[in-house]
């Protein structure tokens, strides 16, 4: 009954994590950019600022494309946990395979070169998604080993990571607000 009620705490907390992930998402894709500061478009050109938006509209896509695929793995994912300890051989191979889609979503996230402002915004994602990297590698061995205290681990790590996404959230929405996006 214990290992049960831990099981469905992990998944609400991997449910809340996904649900911020989609917020993110949507709100990237309603809007062009992702940055804490306002870009002074004084010190550009009409030529440039253009050329600046399109590389934030690029950018967003880019990071877009990542945040959904690390949230459908992440969705996906969470389902084999609520069956945690009780996988059979297929779901283990299904659940790691989808910690990897997470893990390489961090490794394009970290390979991303954001336009100029958006440091702040990047430097959280990268944050966020760091945490989720070394939760998927304790998942893995929790499942692997039956091991409820490293899947508990991994559970704060994502708790972590919804911090920062939270924190990546609220500077996308001020950047979007002094840009005038």
């Amino acid at each position: 009954m214990a290992a049960r009620l831990r099981i469905l705490k992990i998944t609400a907390y991997l449910l809340l994590f996904i649900v911020g992930i989609l917020g993110a998402m949507f709100q990237t894709a309603q809007v062009a950019g992702a940055a804490a500061k306002t870009v002074k478009s004084k010190s550009m050109t009409a030529k440039q600022r253009k050329e600046w938006r399109a590389a934030v509209v690029k950018y967003s896509g880019q990071l877009g494309k990542i945040l959904e695929s690390s949230s459908d793995a992440k969705t996906e994912l969470s389902l084999y946990l609520t069956m945690f300890p009780n996988l059979n051989d297929v779901d283990i191979l299904e659940a790691a395979a989808k910690t990897v889609v997470i893990e390489e979503c961090y490794a394009k996230l970290t390979k991303l070169k954001p336009p100029t402002g958006m440091g702040p915004i990047h430097a959280r994602n990268k944050e966020s998604m760091k945490f989720d990297s070394e939760a998927m590698t304790l998942i893995r061995s929790g499942i692997d080993n039956k091991d409820q205290a490293q899947i508990d681990t991994a559970t704060q790590l994502l708790k972590q990571s919804m911090d920062k996404q939270k924190q990546a959230m609220d500077l996308t929405k001020k950047f979007y607000k002094a840009n005038k996006f």
